[in-house]
C-alpha cells in the first residue's frame, strides 16, 4: 500500500502556518498574541480557540490537536486527504513509497499528553543539537 515519506511530511509541516490555513474556515479575532477563533466544536460565540504554528486548543471545550486532527474533525477528511490538503496549501509535492507492511489505510492517532511532551522534548533536542 502506498504511503508518504517521512521527509515529505516534514517539508509540509516546515512550510505551513496553521492560522493562515484556517482563517478562511472560521470567524477570527486578530487582537491577540496568537490568533483566536470561534471554536467550531461547541456552541459558543466567544473566541476560545487559540491557534499557533501547528496546534490548536479551545479553552472552553478543551478540543486540541494539530492541523491534521483539525481537518479530520472539522472538515471530516481522511488522514490522506488532510495531508494532501496541507501539502497543496504549502506548495509541497508529496513523495510516496510502497510499504509492503501497511495492510490498512493510514490513521492519525490522537496523542496523550505524555506522548506529546515526549515528542516536544525530542524535537527540542534535535533543534539544540
Amino acid at each position: 500500500m502506498k504511503t508518504f515519506t517521512h521527509e515529505s511530511i516534514k517539508k509540509v509541516f516546515g512550510k505551513i502556518y496553521f492560522p493562515d490555513i484556517i482563517q478562511d474556515m472560521l470567524e477570527h479575532e486578530k487582537q491577540c498574541v496568537y490568533p483566536t477563533y470561534s471554536c467550531p466544536f461547541h456552541e459558543d460565540s466567544g473566541y476560545n480557540l487559540v491557534v499557533n504554528d501547528n496546534k490548536y486548543y479551545c479553552f472552553e471545550c478543551e478540543a486540541s490537536g494539530d492541523s491534521i486532527e483539525f481537518l479530520m474533525t472539522y472538515k471530516k477528511m481522511t488522514l490522506v486527504d488532510a495531508v494532501e490538503f496541507l501539502a497543496d496549501k504549502a506548495g509541497v509535492k508529496l513523495e510516496y513509497f510502497d510499504d509492503p507492511n501497511l495492510k490498512q489505510p493510514l490513521t492519525h492517532k490522537k496523542s496523550t499528553k505524555i506522548e506529546k511532551w515526549n515528542k516536544i522534548e525530542k524535537l527540542l533536542k534535535e533543534l539544540l543539537d
